[in-house]
Parts: C-alpha cells; structure tokens; sequence
C-alpha cells in the first residue's frame, strides 16, 4: 500500500476507530458512574446507621446515685464495680440489693455469672 493510498484509508476508517473508543468510553463512564452511585448510596446508609445505632456506652449512667430510678437496660457503677438494671429500679433500690440488678464486673474484673 502506498502512502496515498494508506491516507485515504486512514481518512476512511477514522470515524469508524473514534465511534468505537467513544462508544467504549461511554460504555465504561456508564459503568463507573453506576458504581460511584451505588457507592455513594452506601455510605449515606453507613453514615445513616452510625448517627442513630446505640453502642452500650450509650447505656451508662455513671456511678449510682441515691434517689435515681434506672430502667431497664442501664448501667452503673457502685464501690467499684459495674452493674447492669434488669428490670425499672425504684429511687432507693441499691445494685446487688435486689433481683433487679446484676453484676457485669466486680472491681474491674468480669462477672462470670451465677
């Protein structure tokens, strides 16, 4: 083939080439536009969940205090030792006095259970 020849061919078959690699372009923007969608879906799920999911800190009330009425699910501290309500607590109900607490840690140490 000579070169005028190959001119004429290369004028020819170009729009051809550019309508394949842009075709090919378009096919893969598509592809990474739908991911980043899905990805970006994602983590406003993830950042959703995390703003309204309770972790068990969120249950501590701090060291127990005379007169407090602790529901269910709440934990506290007491002569060292950390104690979960297992049902609503009167004002006055001290941990370990009654059925309603039960001891999580004693001293620092967890409580293997009874």
């Amino acid at each position: 083939m000579d070169l005028k020849m190959f001119g004429a061919w290369s004028k020819a078959i170009a729009p051809v080439i550019r309508g394949h690699v842009s075709d090919s372009i378009d096919a893969h923007d598509h592809a990474l536009r739908a991911e980043f969608a899905a990805l970006e879906s994602r983590i406003a799920r993830l950042e959703a969940g995390a703003s309204t999911e309770k972790s068990l800190a969120d249950s501590y009330d701090g060291p127990w205090q005379f007169g407090t009425e602790y529901a269910r699910g709440r934990l506290v501290t007491d002569r060292g030792s950390l104690w979960l309500s297992l049902g609503d607590n009167e004002k006055n109900t001290r941990p370990g006095s009654g059925p309603t607490w039960r001891l999580v840690s004693k001293n620092g140490i967890p409580h293997k259970g009874e």
